[in-house]
């Protein structure tokens, strides 16, 4: 949604417990996004914006959902905000750490443990020449703080060829037990 009368925009959360039934409508006033980079292409690859990328829900734990937001520049990274009482209030935004020598990060992936202990996060680390590595991190507290990034891949792929070969790239998930 857009504020008019500020420079600010905030985003929305629509919960329902009942198949769609109701909605409980909630302004996340503590997610706000400069009105500059509204308009902005959001998420995890280049030129991404500072709005929400992803959210999910605590598969055990009712009310808590943790939203993750990109944050590019000469350190890029993810953040996370977690809530436990259904979006009226946010965590501080945590970090799950950089990449040296990356220039963006893609692809992100995150998801919750079946027995909700951990929160677990994929991505691609980017570098100059668009050659690229996969990464992940995980918390054990819902979001408060994250491991060290772990190298997941065995070397850095290749940058793709957009003129050869379109579909050489890879896609990223997680899955945690």
């Amino acid at each position: 949604s857009r504020d008019w009368s500020s420079d600010v925009c905030s985003s929305d959360l629509g919960i329902t417990y009942d198949n769609g039934k109701t909605w409980q409508r909630h302004v996340l006033k503590q997610i706000q996004i400069p009105a500059a980079a509204a308009g902005a292409r959001g998420g995890g690859g280049p030129g991404g914006g500072p709005g929400l990328s992803n959210l999910i829900a605590d598969p055990l734990t009712a009310g808590r959902f943790t939203a993750m937001r990109f944050v590019g520049g000469a350190n890029p990274h993810y953040e996370f905000t977690t809530t436990n009482d259904d979006g009226k209030t946010w965590s501080a935004f945590t970090a799950a750490g950089t990449v040296p020598d990356a220039t963006s990060f893609t692809k992100p992936a995150i998801t919750y443990s079946r027995h909700a202990e951990l929160l677990a996060i994929t991505w691609k680390a980017v570098y100059a020449g668009g050659s690229f590595d996969l990464w992940g991190a995980i918390s054990k507290d819902a979001g408060k703080t994250f491991s060290a990034p772990l190298k997941l891949s065995s070397a850095k792929s290749p940058a793709r060829d957009y003129y050869r070969n379109s579909q050489q790239d890879d896609n990223d998930g997680i899955d945690l037990s």
